[in-house]
């Protein structure tokens, strides 16, 4: 029985979305707590008060597994958000759904934003997670996929933390996924 737990509890793949000022007390937490696949927002980022609380709710939102608030959430007017940030919005929430398809979909329509280093990693989960899905996963392929993600974010100040939360990625998929 508990061999059985241990191998649900492994394939389990569990994303967690976190803002890019939490992730140096992650970082610092236990090797144990640490763990997982971290989707960083780039709060830092935001100029914009009317951006940066609509990405807050719809973090705040995905934390609590409020998927159909956020569906509605998402689908009203927002006049005063740029499309960008709406389809990232779309982006995560389908992600967090499993709707993989449809995620790339709104990741697509991110490419060369301020968004890019992002896409470039969740495209790379996206890959990973169909991967298993069909069984036919190509870990040197996805592996590339992420060193992408980790490349893009070299000129960031955070680089180091990045690496940390990239790199955990790619020795999980090296390690853990036959």
């Amino acid at each position: 029985m508990l061999f059985f737990f241990l191998l649900v509890s492994c394939a389990a793949q569990k994303y967690k979305i976190i803002a890019d000022h939490e992730m140096e007390v992650i970082a610092q937490k236990s090797k144990k707590d640490a763990r997982g696949f971290f989707v960083v927002i780039p709060f830092s980022q935001f100029n914009n008060n009317h951006v940066y609380d609509f990405v807050k709710k719809t973090t705040a939102l995905l934390k609590g597994k409020h998927y159909e608030e956020l569906y509605s959430y998402l689908s009203q007017n927002h006049a005063n958000i740029p499309k960008l940030d709406r389809d990232l919005g779309w982006a995560l929430y389908y992600f967090f759904t499993e709707e993989y398809n449809d995620a790339g979909m709104f990741l697509n329509q991110l490419e060369q934003s301020k968004y890019d280093c992002l896409r470039l990693l969740l495209n790379a989960d996206i890959s990973y997670e169909l991967g298993i899905r069909s069984k036919k996963l190509k870990k040197d392929k996805i592996i590339q996929e992420y060193q992408q993600g980790l490349d893009c974010y070299l000129n960031n100040e955070r680089k180091d933390l990045y690496k940390y939360f990239i790199e955990y990625r790619i020795k999980y998929i090296r390690f853990h996924s036959d």
